[in-house]
């Protein structure tokens, strides 16, 4: 059974003024190409979407709980 994604407030307002659809986060928390563990408990999900890479920052337990999301240039995560 998949995990809710449950969205902050600033997460969904960061979807729209970045124009994120919510299943390209989705999809970026179900399978990073890269994960890495973040301050706070929280984790970086990272995927490879063409020529940019989407970054979500997320807490994980029985759900996911969205803080923030971004696309990152290429060059910018090693």
């Amino acid at each position: 059974m998949a995990k809710k994604i449950v969205y902050t407030k600033h997460a969904e307002e960061m979807l729209t003024l970045r124009n994120i659809k919510k299943g390209t986060v989705a999809d970026c928390l179900k399978n990073p190409f890269k994960k890495l563990k973040s301050r706070k408990g929280r984790k970086i999900f990272l995927k490879n979407f063409g020529k940019n890479k989407l970054k979500v920052v997320a807490i994980e337990n029985e759900e996911f709980l969205v803080i923030t999301c971004h696309w990152i240039a290429p060059g910018r995560i090693k």
